[in-house]
């Protein structure tokens, strides 16, 4: 009999991205491009990953995971899923193009209505110094923003702003009104498949090993997961120094098997290690 193939969504970081601390400034207070710009609060990029393609991303977040610190502006879909800017570079290339041709045909139209109507121009924009302001690109110089001064200017603006019905995560995971730029803020990381599977196993080793009576020093041990739930390759990666202990931890790893099947987003054979403590897991 015929079966379909399956085709199983890789578990990425950019799906189990969230806010974790939102920055007490805003994007638009940055200096930079619409892809990244640089807080001056925590001295760090701050990448907008709805301006990134999601190998991009996915590389910023992996960077910034692997540092210990990335912070970012997130768009999420009501799915849940993040916004990336996933198209082909040369599709890019023409809707910026598209945007670039948008804008100027904006600005002509303004400017002739400015030139056929310049008393009644001048008069609802306070002279034509103004106007020109109002028009000019954000400034990009160095900002200094102080936590009091960010804080009563965020709270007087959100009591001007109308009711919006759109969302931000935030760390609970409540949803709380917010405007169409979401804050930037530090990212964290929801755990994935694979990371609460591999804590059970540990968990499952580790109190076998004290049903075996293991102390400290503790040894450590690494072993293969297979795709079945079984293990091979068991071995001591650093022994405790007393060859009793080192034989208990072995034992423990093997009546502590075999194991539940693997998420499918895992890349199998899972190549663990694992110390075992007399903490609770």
């Amino acid at each position: 009999m015929d079966t379909e193939p399956v085709f199983v969504k890789q578990d990425t970081l950019i799906d189990r991205a969230f806010i974790e601390t939102p920055c007490p400034t805003t994007w638009d207070k940055m200096k930079g491009s619409d892809s990244v710009r640089f807080c001056n609060l925590c001295h760090l990029n701050v990448y907008n990953i709805a301006q990134l393609t999601d190998k991009e991303a996915e590389a910023v977040l992996s960077k910034g995971k692997a540092g210990g610190r990335v912070c970012a502006l997130l768009y999420r879909r009501p799915d849940g899923t993040v916004v990336t800017d996933n198209c082909p570079r040369s599709l890019r290339k023409i809707r910026d193009a598209s945007k670039w041709f948008q804008a100027k045909i904006i600005a002509a139209t303004t400017l002739a209505i400015a030139f056929l109507t310049p008393a009644q121009a001048q008069n609802q924009t306070g002279g034509a110094n103004t106007n020109q302001k109002s028009c000019a690109s954000p400034k990009t110089g160095k900002i200094q923003v102080k936590a009091s001064e960010t804080k009563a200017s965020e709270t007087k603006s959100t009591e001007n702003k109308p009711a919006d019905t759109k969302s931000v995560e935030t760390k609970s995971g409540a949803a709380l009104p917010r405007p169409d730029i979401p804050p930037p803020g530090g990212i964290g990381f929801h755990p994935s498949a694979t990371d609460e599977y591999i804590a059970k196993v540990f968990v499952a080793i580790n109190n076998a090993g004290k049903k075996n009576g293991l102390v400290a020093p503790f040894p450590s041990v690494k072993f293969t997961v297979k795709a079945d739930g079984t293990l091979e390759n068991i071995a001591i990666k650093e022994s405790s120094g007393n060859n009793e202990k080192d034989k208990a931890a072995l034992t423990s790893v093997k009546e502590a098997a075999p194991f539940a099947r693997p998420p499918a987003t895992s890349a199998l054979p899972l190549k663990l290690e694992h110390r075992f403590t007399q903490e609770r897991l």
